[in-house]
Formats: structure tokens, sequence, C-alpha cells
């Protein structure tokens, strides 16, 4: 994972857009009330938009995309998502505005892992284990298995913010999976997936965001 430093002096690969696909981007566009901007994106739009896990887009002849509210982007990889959204600043704070929705369908794909993570742990003797026991014990496996990755990932050479972005990270992921569980409409694919490079921003301590991740801990704690 590259350190935001590393952005500023290369550019991530653009999703270039087939005539089909940017025909139909102009047309959800003017239906938005939205102009294209014939300009190139700045060093600071550029690094957002990379933490974000984003890139950026260029139309059929190769020009980089932007708009009169921000820059087009579409997710680094668009293998099970193929979306393309406007990266707004409103207010110094962030938020994607749908121009074309993503049309992949993960819904086979979201049920196989399901059953085969259920069948596995449906082995397992629970019997014995009252519902705080229950509840140490998912804590740990969604952790370990999703939010402690992720920390990895996102910080590979500083154990400190994977902790913060832990602590930070997993009240949030489970709020989402309990919304999704009830049917929350308001509940997006988008936001849900830039909130954990948001806590990535925030916790490198950027204006406006929360301190940085060496303000709340003890001193004995190692910074690397």
């Amino acid at each position: 994972m590259k350190k935001l430093k590393d952005y500023e002096l290369q550019r991530l690969d653009a999703h270039r857009l087939s005539v089909e696909t940017y025909e139909k981007l102009q047309d959800n566009l003017k239906e938005l009330d939205v102009e294209l901007q014939n300009r190139t994106l700045n060093d600071h739009e550029l690094m957002t938009i990379y933490n974000f896990g984003y890139t950026t887009v260029e139309d059929p002849e190769g020009n980089e995309m932007a708009t009169t509210r921000g820059p087009v982007i579409m997710m680094l990889d668009p293998q099970y998502n193929n979306g393309i959204y406007i990266l707004r600043n409103e207010d110094n704070a962030y938020l994607l505005e749908v121009i074309k929705a993503n049309d992949i369908d993960k819904s086979n794909l979201i049920t196989q892992i399901t059953q085969t993570m259920d069948n596995l742990l449906s082995q397992v003797n629970v019997g014995d284990l009252e519902i705080y026991d229950l509840t140490q014990v998912y804590a740990h496996l969604v952790v370990n298995q999703v939010i402690e990755p992720l920390s990895k990932h996102l910080f590979p050479e500083n154990e400190l913010k994977q902790k913060h972005f832990i602590d930070l990270y997993l009240p949030r992921f489970m709020a989402n999976a309990t919304r999704y569980y009830i049917g929350d409409s308001s509940l997006t694919e988008e936001a849900v997936n830039c909130e954990p490079h948001a806590a990535k921003l925030m916790i490198e301590g950027g204006n406006g965001f929360i301190p940085h991740p060496e303000d709340g801990y003890t001193n004995s704690e190692e910074i690397k």
C-alpha cells in the first residue's frame, strides 16, 4: 500500500470509458444538471481520490474527467463495483454523488460465502456459552477476519495507527451491519465502501479531522 506522499509524483491508472458508456454518462449528467469541465485535476484532488480507494476516469479520447461539482471517479478495482461517481467537497466534508450506479450483481457470491462460513461455524459446539460469551467470540471473529486485516492494509508499517483504526472503525462497521440486516434503505454501498478510507484520513490528522493517534495513547507505546 502506497503512502500518501508517494502519490505526489505518481498517478494511478485511470479507467477509460467506452464510447457507449461515455454517451450514457453525458445523458445522466444532463439529468443531474451537471456540466463537464475541461481541466486537469490538481495533486490535492488526486491524493484525496486515491486515499478513498478510487481513481480518476477518462473519456474515450483519454481526457481526465471532472465536473462543476467535482472530479469523476471509479473504484480502483472495478471487478465488483463499476459505478461512476462525482467526488464532492461540501464544507470540507466529502460525499459521493452517483452518476452511474454499480450494476454488478454480487448476490450469488455473498450467498456462497455466507453459506460456507455458516456451515463451518455450525460444526462448533457453543451450547455451553452464554450471550456474553458469544459476544466475546464474535467480537474477536469480526476484528480478526475483517477489521484487523483492513487496518494492516491501510497502515502496514504502523501498529499504533492499526490499533487506532480498529477502535475507530469497529463500531461503525457493526452499526452498518445492523442497518443492513434490518433493511435500512438509507444505507448505500458507496458510503460504506468509503468509510474505511475516511477513517484513514482522520487518523492521519488532517485539518478538520480527529487528532493524530499519538494524542490519544500513552507515551509508553512506541510510535513507528
